[in-house]
């Protein structure tokens, strides 16, 4: 399953200028909380500073399946009782 988010966000960048930005702004875990259902069907973690999406038992690393075509960089940003995972992803040019 994380590999259709990768194609999504493949094209998303297929549209963005080179040297210009895709942003994702998700909670954190939100597909455990909303138990794998409707639109929540994924996990939005930083691992070792990585982007990391899981879905129930497979987990890709979206740092590394970009290496060459952007850099993404990740953050924890705290809103109320929860965390989303800010991730800036630059296209290279």
């Amino acid at each position: 399953m994380p590999t259709i988010l990768c194609r999504v966000i493949e094209n998303m960048l297929a549209v963005v200028k080179p040297h210009r930005y895709v942003v994702l702004r998700h909670w954190r875990e939100e597909d455990k909380a909303q138990q794998y259902h409707g639109l929540h069907q994924w996990d939005f973690l930083i691992e070792g500073g990585d982007f990391v999406v899981a879905h129930s038992r497979r987990n890709m690393n979206l740092t590394k399946a970009f290496a060459g075509q952007a850099t993404v960089v990740c953050a924890y940003e705290r809103e109320g009782a929860g965390e989303h995972v800010v991730c800036t992803i630059r296209k290279a040019g």
